[in-house]
């Protein structure tokens, strides 16, 4: 089935990703890690009683923040050793609101970033459940050559206005 999909749409091949972008998507993904911790360690600190649980709990608060320093430190490594990447943080953080840590998410869970317009991008960004794979779909296919070949939910340009489930 996916053969005859490939056959039948010729999608472009995507690039994969860097090393160095790859990378920055781990750092990425552990400090999201960290900072859930503190809030978890801080409510388990408010039902503690015993004075060495609450000193191991103030210790791992002070662990945590030197851990998210050393993430936030490697990543901007990362991005200073490639220069694309060091332009698209300049880029985003030239634009007003948009600061270090949301320019480097920005960079590592978008990397189309900087490669589509506005609208192929604009969903990448929503909160909406399967709109990033949706837009990833119509970013490599825009415009359906065959039709009659596209299931009535698939979001080539031909039933991009439909609603799911009905035909165009």
């Amino acid at each position: 089935m996916l053969a005859r999909f490939g056959a039948l749409l010729e999608p472009e091949c995507q690039p994969l990703r860097s090393e160095p972008l790859g990378q920055l998507a781990e750092v990425v993904t552990a400090r999201r890690t960290l900072l859930r911790d503190p809030t978890t360690t801080t409510s388990r600190t408010k039902s503690l009683s015993l004075d060495l649980l609450k000193r191991q709990a103030t210790l791992r608060l002070e662990h945590i923040g030197r851990q998210i320093k050393a993430a936030d430190a490697c990543a901007g490594a990362l991005l200073a050793a490639d220069p694309l990447l060091a332009r698209r943080f300049a880029v985003l953080t030239s634009i007003p609101g948009v600061g270090g840590a949301t320019a480097v998410a920005l960079i590592a869970d978008m990397p189309e970033l900087g490669r589509m317009d506005a609208k192929q991008a604009a969903p990448l960004a929503s909160p909406e459940p399967g709109a990033a794979a949706r837009a990833r779909c119509v970013a490599a296919v825009p415009t359906c050559a065959r039709r009659s070949a596209c299931p009535p939910w698939w979001p080539c340009a031909s039933t991009r206005t439909s609603a799911p489930g009905s035909s165009p």
